[in-house]
């Protein structure tokens, strides 16, 4: 059973500090992964300044996603536990394939 974990973040630094914490500890337990780096996604929104008069005066803002696919062949016990294991502010979405 191939397992793919996908790590996903607004912040750049927590992600690859996350990113470097599973290598060593697959690598500690002498697990076989393949990390894969996905592009950076970007948002952007426009919100209008005033919201009567002025149409012309605009705020934008713009949200980076920093994403990374981590493909194994564990078994359940060990996902489990990276997926209690992850902080606040990283999405974990697990998919099971044969």
């Amino acid at each position: 059973m191939k397992i793919i974990l996908t790590y996903s973040s607004n912040s750049k630094n927590i992600l690859n500090l996350y990113k470097i914490f599973l290598k060593k500890i697959f690598s500690l337990f002498n697990f076989k992964f393949l990390i894969i780096n996905s592009p950076v996604r970007q948002k952007i929104k426009t919100f209008l300044k005033s919201p009567h008069v002025n149409k012309r005066a605009k705020s934008n803002f713009e949200l980076n996603i920093y994403k990374f696919k981590l493909h194994t062949s564990l078994n359940l016990a060990f996902i489990k536990l990276f997926r209690y294991n992850v902080p606040k502010n990283i999405h974990l979405k697990i998919i099971y394939s044969n």
